[in-house]
């Protein structure tokens, strides 16, 4: 059996009215504006200083980083991207992790090769090595005088402000000197 034919709606869509046709509606009238406070206190301030003369400026209010630790980390960009060529040893590159990610505003973090081993999950033994690789890539060390406190290099990663990352610089400047970071350059297999 063939299916009835369908009826198509062939409404003529009804006329459009002109604009004259619409009713006129009166807008409302418009409420006072009302001006908060600090906008009084600012236009004030604007008032005396065009009297007086002077400077204004504005900071921003801060906010907070997007990430969901709310923390940020400054990296070396051509330190980070060629982190591979220096060849760590998987836990030699761990350990450099923790300490970018947990040092103090001094860049030091504190913990005993056993604590760190635990925090790594590998033996005392291999954060030892690992501590003497960083080392000899200048990149972390032990702190003179103690065995409980490791420093990162400052020219790597810092987790602070600018200012308090340049204090540090200027604190560690002469120890600086003689730790710079030699980023190895890229090489051929030769096998």
């Amino acid at each position: 059996m063939a299916n009835p034919a369908r009826r198509r709606n062939t409404a003529v869509p009804p006329p459009k009215r002109s604009p004259q046709a619409m009713p006129a509606v009166a807008p409302a009238p418009a409420a006072p504006l009302e001006v908060p406070d600090r906008a009084k206190a600012m236009v004030e301030t604007l008032d005396r200083l065009s009297q007086a003369g002077g400077v204004v400026s504005f900071d921003r209010p801060k906010r907070s980083y997007g990430f969901p630790s709310g923390q940020h980390i400054n990296l070396d960009l051509d330190l980070w991207m060629a982190r591979h060529r220096f060849k760590l040893s998987p836990v030699a590159d761990r350990l450099f992790t923790f300490l970018v990610g947990t040092h103090n505003e001094d860049g030091q973090v504190e913990g005993t090769q056993t604590q760190l081993a635990v925090e790594l999950e590998c033996s005392q033994g291999s954060v030892s090595k690992a501590i003497k690789q960083l080392d000899s890539k200048n990149l972390a060390w032990r702190v003179p005088a103690t065995k409980k406190k490791l420093q990162l290099n400052p020219l790597a990663s810092y987790r602070f402000r600018s200012d308090k990352h340049h204090g540090l610089l200027h604190r560690m400047s002469d120890e600086l000197k003689d730790r710079k970071i030699e980023i190895p350059k890229p090489g051929r297999r030769t096998s």
